[in-house]
């Protein structure tokens, strides 16, 4: 699914406008999908995958959702100069999940990637959490970060790592 590339007439966004309980892109038991160019404004949560393995996310911005900029459940995906910001639970959230982002940036979240379960590698990327008790990398008891060649910023009182108490 491709996006226009003309940013200097506004792109591709997708403005739900409601951010209560709306996705912008919801994929359910589909393989394969190849996201590419688009705004994603003002959903509860941006993009949700969900049972679909070996999707494919490249110059997507999920912005201003209520809940997560991206929200991945039981599949993989690879995300390649990306951008979650401004999300009010968190920028990335995995359950179940493997991702590898790359060239990309989560910021101005709570929590920039929550994990219950699952596996992120992460390089090249921008990453920031702000608040009291707040973490970059808030990991569940199986869960699991690699990284290399990030910025990992912690604003306001956040932590870069922190468990997720059982």
């Amino acid at each position: 699914i491709q996006g226009s590339t003309n940013w200097a007439a506004g792109g591709t966004v997708i403005d739900r406008q409601s951010a209560v309980s709306t996705y912008g892109f919801y994929l359910y038991q589909t393989r394969g999908i190849y996201l590419k160019n688009m705004v994603i404004i003002n959903a509860g949560t941006a993009v949700l995958v969900y049972e679909s393995p070996g999707c494919r996310f490249e110059y997507v911005t999920c912005k201003g959702s209520s809940s997560y900029g991206i929200q991945l459940s039981k599949c993989t995906a690879s995300f390649d100069q990306c951008v979650a910001r401004d999300n009010t639970t968190a920028g990335l959230s995995l359950d179940a999940a493997n991702v590898v982002w790359q060239n990309g940036i989560i910021w101005g979240d709570s929590h920039a990637v929550t994990f219950s379960s699952g596996s992120g590698v992460f390089s090249n990327s921008i990453l920031r959490a702000s608040g009291s008790g707040k973490r970059i990398f808030n990991l569940g008891a199986a869960g699991s970060a690699k990284g290399d060649y990030n910025d990992l910023i912690h604003a306001e009182g956040a932590y870069v790592g922190g468990v997720i108490a059982p």
